[in-house]
């Protein structure tokens, strides 16, 4: 199933080291997010918007994977300085309006 969310950049200075630290990314944290079963994951942005698109065969087991992890923990503490979500605590869901296959 595809999901898709939403977050924003603390500032649109940190775009450059938003898109950096992702060319970075942590070995481990890539492994966690194949583990969780993510995968066609793309991150875009516009202005100071995130957006996170992905595909998940299983939300609820993708989403204790990620819970119970201490490398989702240090990156979500790694990111906290350029990132924030919309209520401050999750990224806000998007809902779907058009697919076209």
């Amino acid at each position: 199933m595809k999901y898709a969310e939403r977050f924003y950049l603390r500032d649109i200075s940190f775009r450059d080291e938003y898109i950096r630290r992702h060319h970075e990314i942590w070995p481990q944290m890539r492994d966690l997010i194949l583990e969780a079963g993510i995968h066609d994951y793309s991150i875009w942005l516009s202005g100071t918007d995130i957006f996170a698109c992905y595909e998940v065969d299983d939300m609820d087991r993708c989403a204790a994977v990620l819970k119970a992890s201490s490398i989702k923990a240090e990156w979500d503490k790694y990111m906290s300085d350029i990132i924030c979500f919309a209520d401050g605590v999750a990224p806000e869901s998007l809902r779907l309006a058009f697919l076209l296959l």
